[in-house]
């Protein structure tokens, strides 16, 4: 555990956005003046060619870290307050907007309480793109959910209730797709099937196989 209690570092969180045409000219600029670049692709299926993209603006291979849900989570980003309180400056890098992911919102908050400076770099994320991309209105959408995969035989139905009170409001309902480590990323007909199983637990008549779903993969690919 650290146990340092000053911060002479910095960190940026800093946003790729969907693909390598959206990674601005301030994100490119920080990340190759950072001493590390660490990367983190389980909150967001990433393209495999993502370490190729940085290498393409100038961050060399070896100067770039892959971080596992253990690392951020588990571990509480232990590896990247270790750099930062040591005077490094760090890049944390992800796919999309750094703060669509509470996980990031948790380690920026943890930062600030250090004293350590904190950059923030957005860029293009799924759910403003999906909403656009689609034509529909920011505004007529509730409460966003994820429908994550059962956890020990276990159905979470808070995904459907999310959208169950959205309807009340004559609201569309955004959801995010589980990304399992070992079992990659949930897709939309195993999310629709969690649903359905969903409604016969709850029985809102808010999903059946007749409900409109519009399904959003491979944004800006």
């Amino acid at each position: 555990m650290v146990t340092l209690s000053t911060c002479s570092g910095e960190i940026y969180f800093v946003g790729l956005g969907l693909c390598e045409k959206h990674i601005t000219l301030e994100a490119a600029e920080l990340l190759r003046r950072a001493d590390r670049v660490f990367f983190e692709g389980y909150t967001s299926f990433y393209h495999p060619d993502v370490i190729d993209a940085l290498n393409r603006i100038g961050v060399s291979r070896e100067n770039v870290v892959v971080l596992s849900r253990r690392d951020l989570e588990d571990k509480s980003g232990e590896v990247l307050l270790r750099e930062v309180l040591n005077g490094k400056k760090v890049a944390l890098s992800t796919i999309g907007d750094p703060f669509i992911a509470t996980t990031h919102s948790v380690l920026k908050t943890m930062f600030q309480k250090k004293g350590c400076r904190v950059k923030y770099v957005p860029s293009v994320n799924i759910l403003s793109y999906s909403i656009s991309s689609t034509g529909l209105f920011a505004y007529k959408f509730g409460e966003s959910a994820t429908i994550v995969y059962p956890r020990d035989g276990i159905l979470s139905t808070y995904p459907y209730i999310v959208m169950a009170e959205n309807l009340k409001r004559g609201l569309h309902t955004f959801f995010f797709l589980d990304i399992d480590e070992e079992r990659g990323p949930l897709n939309a007909k195993e999310a629709v099937k969690l649903l359905l199983e969903a409604e016969k637990i709850e029985g809102r008549r808010a999903f059946s196989e007749e409900r409109e779903v519009i399904v959003v993969e491979r944004a800006a690919w």
